[in-house]
């Protein structure tokens, strides 16, 4: 026997080398033994245990994904630096869609003892900036949105809804390559045009809209549209109408979605879709306001954020909004 072979004989029998599986097996293994599935975002969320530090008599807590959980100096701190009479606790997550964020309210909020146990004249505010990792569902993303919005309401929250930011890139092509920009743009304005109550409950939530107009409780108190902003790269240049006509025309999604509507509609739309695609870098995050990628904001984008916010929040937060300078476009 070859001093190899016997080498790995013994390591075998040591259990230190997984023996090789023969190219001749009849089964394979289950797709969930080979590539284990991390739990849903959300899922079996932790209940909190943690409580604000100071007797403020303004408390808020900032709820978002990823954008809002940056650690780079997020909005949330910098409305912190300015607002002297509150106190502000950052319970975003990386990751998280509507829905998980919806199951993390709950969980880190209203099961958490220490924040039930707030004194009752103490002002509450929800700081709410989140649904980016759901956007591709527009109508169930506003749904859990609205139902996280009434459950603070119901705890004595209010809420300051911030919109989703300017995001996107000519080379994230698998979203915005082309006229596939068209979906991210409609489905982002529509989670937009709901926080700041443009829509009716038909058109934000579709099948899930409980009566045709808004209960008390389901909208923001105050929102805030950081989409149309000075975020954006408004003055980018536009694509190539043509080339996007062109495209256009040999889609069959959007081909269909022409078809189905009144003769008299499918010219109009048709252009108006076009015209979206044509000046999608202009909804983009403007690059010098951006991270690590063209979501996220950076420190600079971030006091941005806040600069924008803090013209719209309460006197009792006692915010100094002229020490953060709006930058223009």
């Amino acid at each position: 026997m070859s001093p190899g072979r016997f080498a790995t004989i013994q390591l075998l029998a040591l259990g230190l080398l997984a023996p090789t599986l023969h190219a001749q097996s009849t089964s394979a293994p289950n797709a969930s033994e080979t590539r284990p599935t991390a739990p849903r975002p959300g899922t079996d969320e932790e209940i909190g245990t943690w409580r604000f530090k100071t007797k403020k008599p303004v408390q808020a807590i900032v709820l978002g994904g990823s954008v809002a959980a940056y650690t780079g100096g997020n909005f949330g701190d910098a409305l912190g630096e300015i607002c002297a009479n509150v106190e502000i606790r950052n319970i975003a997550k990386t990751g998280y869609g509507a829905w998980a964020l919806k199951k993390r309210f709950q969980a880190q909020v209203l099961k958490n003892r220490r924040v039930r146990r707030t004194p009752p004249e103490t002002e509450r505010w929800l700081i709410f900036h989140g649904g980016l990792n759901s956007v591709g569902n527009p109508e169930k993303t506003n749904a859990h949105i609205r139902d996280t919005f009434v459950l603070a309401h119901k705890a004595g929250f209010q809420v300051a809804g911030l919109s989703l930011t300017p995001w996107g890139a000519d080379h994230d092509k698998r979203r915005w390559r082309g006229i596939r920009a068209i979906r991210y743009l409609e489905a982002t304005q529509k989670t937009v045009d709901f926080m700041l109550g443009r829509l009716s409950p038909a058109q934000a939530l579709g099948s899930r809209a409980k009566s045709s107009a808004w209960a008390p409780g389901e909208l923001p108190d105050i929102g805030v549209d950081l989409h149309a902003s000075p975020l954006r790269a408004s003055s980018a240049a536009p694509r190539d109408g043509e080339a996007m006509a062109r495209a256009f025309d040999r889609s069959a999604r959007w081909k269909k979605h022409i078809a189905n509507l009144p003769e008299a509609e499918r010219s109009a739309e048709r252009e108006r879709l076009i015209r979206l695609a044509v000046h999608a870098p202009q909804h983009y995050l403007r690059k010098e306001l951006q991270a690590f990628d063209h979501i996220h904001p950076n420190r600079r984008g971030h006091r941005l954020i806040a600069a924008i916010a803090c013209p719209k929040l309460p006197k009792s937060w006692g915010c100094a909004c002229d020490a953060l300078v709006e930058e223009s476009p």
